[in-house]
């Protein structure tokens, strides 16, 4: 009896501690949630200020009544990049007194940029001493400094280190995507210009070492070459090697996208950087992966009609005297009526060309002349020139676009049938060398 009093008794005990642990379980909760909407309500009250100085806002307002522009550091950004385009635009048409002012209004324009660019930063340095004193302004860049300022103002809170760092590597992704971007619009040409500098490159190395007598295979006639030539042939030897990994990037890029394309094809291991470069182009181009049936038949992305419409407006574009694409009806039109031709994307305006010199005959002489003006066309003696060339010159991109045009898809036919060839070869040898390792063992 004694013993059930007992456990009675302990039983009690136990449910009022438990009863008390989580009285102050509850409490501590309800602390934390009013401390947390404490800390909530004291942030909504921070007024970060902007320290412009009077003279530096009277520019910015005066900036952006002038080029009807609101004035912040992606816009200049996005307005500089117009103007030199334009300046690009005009810079080699004929000497007249409308180029003169245009180039005077663009040096004008750029002038004011810069200058508001520097106020930005000098803000984003004032900014950053009174709510970030901790913050070494000297190892940042100033799109680091101005992207802190600027999510610090729109979301109306100081950032925590782990914070920053996200805007940081936030801020180097979007740089990154739009290098790439770029890159990827421009692919032909890009992998053009690393092999010219690479060519021009080994060229030059070479001179110089000639020039110096130097024999590698004799140590001494190193000692005997001059420091700048030295350093010359060094640096020479660095660009090479940097553009040879940026070539690797791209190969290994198309690789990549092959493999998704094509996944059983084995010969596609065995296609050249410019070959790989057509197939991606031309997946690109019509929104799907070429198959043999589009060897006999090849497709058509756009009607006759459709290609001189775009023709029409794409010469209209070329010679406006026009900025920016924004105030060009020319291109607004384009854009709404073809919203999947990607006027930005040079690789896909090439695409074009080449599908309209296919079918030049029903186009119309004058309209194909229009289209090799808009990409400044060189002339070939003959198809069989052209194609011999792009299927053999090292830089056979230089070569897709001709005035009298070429069987784009015989060209990669070509390509099919060699990588193939490779393949099997390949595939030969290893099995010859599989053979005589198993013989080898068998003794």
């Amino acid at each position: 009896m004694c013993c059930k009093a007992d456990a009675k008794q302990w039983k009690k005990s136990d449910r009022i501690q438990i009863n008390q642990s989580r009285k102050e379980y509850n409490k501590t909760i309800i602390e934390l949630k009013e401390a947390k909407k404490e800390k909530q309500r004291k942030e909504r009250e921070i007024k970060f200020v902007r320290r412009f100085t009077p003279i530096e806002k009277k520019q910015l307002r005066e900036t952006a009544k002038s080029l009807r522009m609101f004035v912040n550091y992606e816009n200049i950004n996005t307005r500089k990049l117009q103007l030199e385009k334009w300046q690009s635009r005009i810079e080699f048409q004929k000497d007249t007194i409308d180029k003169y002012k245009i180039l005077n209004r663009i040096e004008k324009e750029t002038d004011i940029l810069n200058q508001d660019e520097f106020i930005l930063e000098m803000e984003a340095n004032r900014f950053l001493d009174k709510y970030y004193p901790k913050l070494n302004k000297s190892e940042l860049t100033k799109d680091q400094k101005i992207e802190v300022v600027d999510i610090t103002v729109s979301q109306n809170k100081l950032l925590s280190t782990n914070d920053i760092e996200t805007v940081y590597r936030e801020l180097e992704k979007k740089q990154i995507e739009n290098d790439l971007n770029i890159l990827l619009n421009n692919r032909p040409k890009f992998v053009l210009a690393l092999q010219q500098v690479i060519q021009n490159a080994g060229m030059k190395f070479e001179q110089l070492r000639v020039k110096s007598g130097i024999n590698f295979a004799d140590p001494a006639s190193i000692k005997n070459a001059s420091d700048k030539d030295l350093k010359q042939m060094q640096f020479l030897l660095k660009q090479k090697e940097n553009m040879n990994k940026s070539l690797e990037l791209i190969n290994r890029l198309y690789d990549y996208q092959l493999s998704e394309m094509y996944p059983n094809w084995d010969g596609r291991k065995y296609l050249t950087l410019e070959e790989k470069e057509l197939f991606v182009m031309a997946e690109e181009f019509y929104g799907k992966n070429l198959t043999p049936k589009d060897f006999i038949n090849p497709p058509r992305k756009y009607s006759k009609e459709e290609q001189k419409e775009i023709i029409t407006y794409l010469y209209s574009i070329q010679n406006n005297k026009i900025e920016s694409n924004s105030d060009d009806p020319n291109y607004q039109f384009l854009q709404n009526k073809y919203p999947d031709f990607q006027l930005q994307n040079q690789s896909y305006k090439q695409m074009f060309y080449n599908e309209c010199m296919r079918y030049r005959d029903e186009i119309g002489q004058d309209t194909i002349d229009q289209l090799q003006r808009i990409f400044n066309v060189l002339p070939y003696k003959n198809v069989e020139e052209l194609q011999s060339d792009s299927l053999s010159n090292s830089i056979p991109n230089s070569k897709l676009i001709s005035s009298n045009g070429f069987d784009f898809f015989s060209i990669l036919e070509s390509a099919i049938r060699e990588a193939d060839r490779k393949w099997r070869e390949d595939e030969f040898e290893q099995r010859n060398k599989k053979k005589k390792r198993q013989k080898g063992m068998d003794r």
